[in-house]
């Protein structure tokens, strides 16, 4: 079912039971966020584009133990993660210690 369709059908649903108690712009909106919440979001989308490489973070722990052991120890690593905070180890070791204040 193509979305449009979805979203009728939710409004109505929406309207038939909460109609005299919320607008019906409010409805609209609620019926295009449950459509968009009832799509398939773990398979891919045509529509989705991914540029670059994935995040360390983000790879598999398998993948990862067997090809990057070794980054897992280093010291570069936190500097490449692309969802670690980028600070100098001084600038962190005082946030810490603020932190724990």
């Amino acid at each position: 079912m193509n979305k449009p369709k979805k979203v009728r059908q939710i409004y109505a649903e929406l309207q038939r039971v909460y109609g005299g108690e919320m607008p019906a712009h409010e409805l609209l909106e609620c019926a295009s966020l449950i459509a968009d919440a009832s799509e398939d979001s773990i398979s891919p989308s045509p529509k989705t584009v991914h540029h670059g490489r994935t995040p360390f973070a983000e790879l598999p722990v398998n993948e990862v133990m067997e090809r990057w052991s070794w980054r897992i120890v280093s010291q570069e690593y936190s500097a490449e993660d692309d969802f670690s905070p980028h600070m100098s180890q001084e600038a962190l070791l005082a946030h810490t210690l603020s932190m724990a204040a």
